[in-house]
């Protein structure tokens, strides 16, 4: 049964974070009355108004939705691009479907801004969901966006990054394929993003066969280095992924996680490090060295060698075919199996397995490489953790 929203116009103060309740205090604001004036009060600072449009997800269980409705219309409507983009971000959390054809006429608007239009996308995202009588109409506009090569890519890359599983619902699997080869490093980058979702289980335990993208994703993870302009660390790191949970699949790997263990500045430590954040809408810097390539070039007779001595069992066939390795390989650990692969790049090693399995094969590849030589740890896309003391 659903439970009916308070009609009391009195802001509960007291359930309130303290941060929150102090702001609303200091501003003379105890009822939604008051909140909405001070929303639509063009005197008031953007910042403080931002703040409030937030807040009005924060009681999204509580509040009386027909009474926001006009409120954040308005906020949609102003000529303070803070203030929109505020109001972009409570329209997607808290789903409120009469904003959607003005959500997605922003969204379309090439005259607008890339911060503006990027916030409309993520709304878009924020108001689908699955049965909704607007998901199909939402999930065909962000499609137009993605695949109208007259538009901005910071546009279109958003909403790839969103809605790439409806990409594959209304064009099929080659459609997101064909993205993982555009002239575009941020699509292909957010093309890499999405085939994890996609090639993992949907709601119905049934997992989209991914076999026909494999060649495509080896070849980025193999030979694509190039750092999209947007967002994130080189295109072939993003790969990884999808990739790694396609042979985990093959061998039946179903708690596996994806390390990498790598003497270079990878995943959000890159990201974090490398990158210098410009402005919304506008593409990174990069900082020198960057491109930079580390002291560590392993062979990959002498890693065989060291692995048939640690795991006389080891599999040296694990991925056929493949060009994203210089040597793939399988080995058991206390019961448990990890893949392993030295990247063709020749410094980095990537593990797929049980997260404990992982973290004893990674131990023992750090007494074979020089005490010299500083190696990180990477669980999948997060930052580096020195791999000495683990």
């Amino acid at each position: 049964m659903k439970r009916a929203r308070s009609t009391t116009d009195a802001i509960t103060l007291s359930d309130l974070h303290e941060d929150t309740r102090a702001m609303l205090m200091e501003q003379g604001i105890t009822t939604y009355t008051e909140l909405f004036a001070h929303i639509d009060d063009p005197a008031a600072p953007s910042e403080l108004r931002g703040s409030l449009l937030w807040f009005l997800y924060c009681v999204s269980s509580q509040i009386d939705r027909r009474r926001v409705i006009g409120v954040l219309l308005r906020a949609l409507r102003s000529p303070d691009d803070d203030i929109r983009l505020a109001a972009l971000r409570a329209s997607g959390t808290l789903h409120l479907k009469r904003t959607i054809p003005l959500v997605m006429s922003l969204a379309r608007d090439k005259a607008e801004s890339s911060d503006i239009r990027n916030g409309a996308v993520r709304a878009l995202g924020g108001l689908r969901y699955p049965g909704g009588s607007h998901t199909e109409l939402i999930e065909q506009a962000a499609c137009d966006l993605i695949f109208d090569e007259t538009d901005a890519v910071a546009v279109r890359a958003e909403a790839l990054e969103l809605f790439s599983p409806a990409v594959v619902k209304r064009y099929g699997l080659a459609a997101l394929t064909g993205l993982l080869s555009h002239p575009s490093a941020d699509l292909r980058f957010w093309a890499a993003f999405g085939f994890p979702s996609i090639g993992g289980c949907d709601d119905d335990g049934c997992r989209l066969d991914i076999t026909a993208a494999i060649p495509v994703l080896d070849h980025l993870v193999a030979f694509d280095h190039t750092v999209p302009e947007y967002w994130g660390w080189h295109v072939g790191r993003e790969a990884l992924e999808a990739l790694e949970n396609f042979y985990a699949h093959q061998y039946g790997l179903s708690r596996a996680g994806v390390w990498l263990i790598s003497p270079a500045k990878e995943y959000w430590t890159f990201s974090q490090e490398m990158r210098t954040f410009v402005q919304w809408g506008k593409p990174f810097e990069m900082k020198d060295g960057y491109d930079a390539r580390p002291a560590l070039n392993v062979d990959p007779v002498w890693l065989a060698d060291h692995l048939r001595a640690a795991f006389p069992g080891v599999n040296f066939e694990a991925r056929p075919g493949s060009q994203a390795y210089l040597l793939s390989w399988l080995v058991e650990t206390e019961g448990e199996t990890v893949l392993g692969g030295l990247h063709r790049d020749g410094y980095a090693l990537v593990l797929t397995g049980d997260d404990e399995a992982i973290l004893r094969v990674a131990r023992w590849y750090r007494r074979i490489i020089s005490s010299e030589t500083p190696l990180y740890l990477y669980e999948w896309a997060g930052p580096a953790e020195l791999l000495e003391g683990l």
